[in-house]
């Protein structure tokens, strides 16, 4: 929004003053289970919804529009859904005046981004029923300390620190892991391929982040560990892992747990869950298992004591093994980040050796996880609003038009800049940045944090 300001004086020379407001911005766009409303001429229709592996997506048009009926078809490319062009499409639904179209979580683990639209009449040109779904990875397990093996390399970028490197890989439709380096080069190095985490390895440098290859709640296989040189402990054949669920009301959705998502309040609850994984099965009987926290209300817990109280004590672990889970209200408005370590204790059945393990896993909260710019970017909806205030002095502004000092001395006069801007959004929005431009010069009245607007707000700076 641009704004000219003129201000005259009587021998009709004239003080230009232009500017304009800016505003960058994160939307969203979360990525959760979608239902779509599925209605001709509907607000949301070519938009981009963003969902994780292994969550849904309802089309639904239940209640009817007054339309004679609708169906569903998925484009086998872009080209063809901003061509509404139905000729190699796969249809899904038959047409019917009512109805619902559940694509279930079990067929979103793919990471890529699709498209589907209504091949009724012309519902898809002039109705605007047709929309993007954009799966995204959900790097559930974390490895610190680690490097990633196997796998298929896609590139390698320089990254800041491990968020940018993150929002990166999401930002892509084929990544599906990830290894940053944080040494001095800061390498970020993606897969197209889910990569393994090394077995054995430890680097400080290095973490292995990695999309699920899985629907089950357990997660992807594990590789076994080395063997043990001569002369050497044995080495654990225990694998710990965590998964995190977003807690809203009766839903329960997976997330990423490095990327705990806002949804409307800086406060969310989470629900950890906790596995381990046994690579001989039968051969090794929990001790003790039992996590650490710092910030959190029980700051160390004994994870095999399950909720009804009983204890997994002395259990012999076969294949995966959910021993219990927690649910904790995170503040996603604080940059902090909910360090985890897990400590687990187990002995060999057939010689009786107790073998000690620990896994640290970092669980921060990450308000820019959909992409604020590009082609992939969902579209704003926010309104911009620039005034300008004629001030008898800075101290005493008015609510007076610019235009009140025209025709009048002195040329130079004090000025009050209104900026204003509102969520117009069915959710919150995420402001990054807000800019102003005058004459050449540009500057930021706000950034350095994510600032959490509620849909319907409105919020405003003022320059003199």
């Amino acid at each position: 929004h641009s704004l000219n300001c003129k201000v005259m004086s009587v021998n009709a020379a004239v003080c230009s003053l232009a500017s304009a407001l800016f505003l960058i911005l994160a939307t969203f766009a979360e990525a959760k289970d979608q239902v779509i409303d599925w209605r001709f001429g509907m607000e949301r229709g070519d938009t981009q919804f963003d969902i994780l592996q292994c969550q849904s997506v309802t089309f639904d048009w239940s209640s009817g529009d007054g339309k004679a009926a609708h169906d569903v078809w998925e484009f086998n490319s872009e080209a063809a859904y901003d061509a509404c062009d139905f000729s190699q499409a796969t249809k899904l639904t038959d047409p019917t005046a009512t109805g619902k179209h559940v694509i279930t979580g079990s067929k979103t683990l793919a990471v890529t981004k699709r498209w589907f639209g209504c091949r009724v009449g012309a519902h898809c040109s002039a109705g605007n029923m047709k929309v993007a779904v954009k799966t995204r990875p959900l790097l559930a397990d974390k490895f610190f300390e680690s490097e990633c093996v196997g796998g298929t390399p896609l590139l390698a970028k320089k990254e800041d620190d491990i968020v940018a490197c993150r929002k990166r890989c999401k930002r892509r439709r084929d990544c599906n892991g990830l290894e940053y380096n944080t040494d001095e080069d800061k390498n970020c190095n993606f897969f197209a391929v889910a990569p393994e985490r090394r077995p054995g390895n430890s680097n400080p440098n290095a973490q292995c982040e990695i999309a699920v290859t899985t629907c089950s709640a357990a997660g992807s296989p594990v590789p076994a560990p080395p063997a043990a040189a001569t002369g050497t402990t044995v080495p654990c054949d225990i694998e710990m892992r965590v998964r995190c669920k977003l807690v809203r009301g009766t839903t329960v959705t997976n997330i990423d747990c490095g990327d705990i998502p806002m949804v409307g309040s800086c406060k969310v609850k989470v629900r950890y869950l906790y596995f381990v994984h046994t690579l001989k099965p039968g051969s090794t009987s929990l001790q003790r298992l039992s996590r650490t926290r710092a910030g959190a209300a029980a700051p160390e817990k004994n994870l095999l004591i399950s909720k009804d109280g009983t204890s997994s004590q002395g259990k012999i672990v076969s294949d995966w093994l959910l021993n219990t889970w927690e649910e904790e209200e995170v503040d996603i408005c604080k940059t902090a980040t909910y360090d985890t370590k897990l400590r687990l204790i187990t002995k060999k059945a057939s010689t009786g050796q107790v073998c000690k393990e620990s896994q640290r896993y970092q669980f921060s909260t990450d308000a820019s996880n959909a992409p604020a710019t590009g082609a992939d970017a969902p579209k704003c909806d926010v309104s911009l609003d620039l005034e300008c205030i004629a001030c008898i002095s800075l101290s005493g502004c008015g609510g007076t038009d610019c235009n009140f000092y025209k025709d009048a001395k002195p040329c130079t006069r004090p000025i009050r800049y209104k900026y204003s801007f509102s969520n117009n959004n069915d959710s919150f929005i995420t402001v990054l940045k807000v800019g102003r431009e005058r004459t050449g010069e540009s500057e930021f009245l706000f950034g350095g944090q994510n600032y959490i607007m509620p849909k319907g707000s409105v919020q405003t700076y003022g320059e003199d």
